[in-house]
């Protein structure tokens, strides 16, 4: 009787562990303690060792939240919704690399390997999605991208290696984004603050900062996007 009574507490105990476990997990991490918040995602490391891109043939990015391109929103990294804005960064080549291909470098932002290869029946090109070996459970994420024939799902990359180019057919401009995923959340944030100390300088010789590179979360709630309407030079940082 005392055996069985014992499994039954261990039953029930463990049943409603996993329980909060799960609430847990999908609370917004700016309801969690400040001791968890960020733990599940790598949210405080500078895992992006090396800078995604060839600045010398990089002339404009457009700004994080911006009106750019479509809607590409939700959770941020707080776990607060987010909508009509795109949460990603559009990279528009120099003048004489505009509707080129095999010519705009995408590299790896540190060693890691690719996670997905994702087409979309696209002709421009593939989404690559890169996953760090240390810094949680993020994927930094290419468009538009023909990748090297050698570059497929589980292919190990070292940060600076080239994975493709970029496919700017028809298009002044291809895009890069990040995603942490921990529970059943995926949350997006900023490239920028995630660059160690010597890839975000070369972008601040260049006029470029983490802050620059975003509009604030209040700033687009208060003037959410009409894509395709009204979109101008304030969405974007140009390098100086």
């Amino acid at each position: 009787m005392v055996r069985r009574t014992k499994k039954i507490i261990y039953i029930v105990g463990g049943v409603t562990l996993g329980f909060l476990l799960v609430m847990f997990i999908m609370e917004p991490d700016g309801d969690k303690p400040s001791f968890f918040k960020g733990s599940l995602s790598g949210q405080n490391d500078k895992f992006i060792t090396y800078n995604p891109l060839d600045l010398t043939q990089t002339k404009a990015l457009s700004k994080f939240r911006s009106c750019i391109g479509h809607d590409y929103s939700g959770q941020n990294i707080d776990g607060e919704s987010e909508t009509n804005r795109s949460m990603k960064n559009y990279i528009e080549p120099i003048d004489s690399l505009a509707q080129t291909t095999q010519q705009v470098k995408a590299l790896a932002p540190f060693d890691g390997e690719i996670s997905e290869i994702e087409s979309d029946q696209d002709p421009r090109g593939v989404q690559i999605w890169l996953t760090p070996d240390t810094g949680g459970n993020w994927q930094f994420i290419f468009f538009h991208i023909d990748p090297l024939p050698h570059m497929i799902e589980g292919t190990k990359v070292s940060a600076g290696e080239l994975v493709g180019y970029a496919n700017l057919t028809g298009s002044g401009n291809f895009d890069m984004a990040l995603k942490s995923f921990s529970g059943f959340s995926q949350k997006l944030a900023s490239v920028f603050d995630y660059m160690d100390a010597s890839v975000i300088q070369q972008y601040e010789t260049r006029g470029l900062t983490a802050a620059n590179i975003k509009v604030t979360k209040e700033v687009r709630d208060a003037e959410p996007c009409d894509f395709g309407v009204g979109s101008g030079n304030d969405d974007w940082v140009t390098l100086i």
